[in-house]
């Protein structure tokens, strides 16, 4: 179902960054491990700039396999992850967000009765030493929990780094993972701004603003969809113990947008970093 989420929201999310951050050059990877039991363990795909590359990659992907003991290859999957070229055109600002129902193999992680690896990845990969190597490449860390699961590996990690490094999302429902996406990528950007201008002990330059209108036969098209929510009929869907879902009922149609290169200088433009 997440999988699915980010497959169908994915231009959405781009498209939403980039009113948010308009000078942001987004690169995109992805890597998914199942278990040691499954022909495909892993399966990645290198940062591209190509938000059509990874929708594709993205299409062949199915959550299948898994061990049937709950806990998963997440030392590999973060191995993996770690491997990424973070460094890639340049990039400050450098985030993953792992999303996962099922923690790391090993007491040390996590509760599950039937880990077929108690002793922990038999691999003999460490856990904390691939978070550390994350950590050392400025990799701003976001966990989004599908199920209580993986609260212990959290909380253990963040233990043993003596820092709430990983920040953690609860993202038991689908319909989260646009929004915390995209505020968790808003947020980080936000902060590594915040950070290099303490650094450089003075304000970052203007935004360049432009009188001329674009030329939107040179603009490329992004394929968009547009959610509408509907409004609310009865008062009793907003007390405290009405089910979230009655005020999260929405109608989805499908548009193009193109975005301009620099902002207009005139009308109802904004700019944001």
């Amino acid at each position: 179902g997440h999988i699915r989420a980010v497959k169908s929201q994915i231009t959405w999310i781009v498209h939403e960054l980039r009113a948010r951050l308009p000078s942001m050059r987004l690169h995109l990877a992805f890597v998914g491990y199942r278990d040691h039991c499954d022909k495909e363990r892993l399966l990645s795909l290198p940062f591209t700039s190509s938000v059509s590359d990874f929708r594709d990659f993205l299409a062949n992907i199915r959550a299948r396999g898994g061990g049937g003991d709950g806990p998963e290859d997440v030392h590999g999957g973060v191995q993996e992850a770690a491997r990424l070229d973070w460094a890639v055109g340049g990039a400050a600002t450098r985030v993953l967000i792992h999303i996962g129902d099922y923690p790391a193999h090993g007491r040390q992680w996590n509760d599950c009765p039937g880990d077929s690896f108690p002793e922990g990845d038999p691999n003999g990969l460490d856990l904390e030493a691939l978070v550390r190597q994350l950590r050392g490449l400025s990799v701003q860390y976001t966990f989004g929990h599908i199920t209580g699961h993986t609260h212990k590996m959290c909380r253990v990690l963040n233990e043993a780094l003596e820092e709430s490094y990983i920040d953690s999302k609860d993202m038991a429902s689908v319909d989260l993972v646009a929004e915390i996406v995209t505020t968790s990528l808003h947020t980080s950007v936000a902060s590594t701004v915040g950070t290099l201008t303490s650094a450089l002990g003075e304000a970052l330059p203007g935004v360049k603003l432009s009188d001329d209108m674009p030329m939107w036969e040179c603009v490329p098209k992004d394929e968009v969809v547009v959610k509408r929510a509907t409004r609310v009929e009865e008062v009793s869907s907003l007390y405290a113990d009405a089910s979230p879902h009655s005020t999260r009922v929405f109608q989805e149609s499908r548009a193009e947008v193109q975005i301009a290169p620099l902002p207009f200088a005139h009308g109802e433009s904004r700019v944001a970093r």
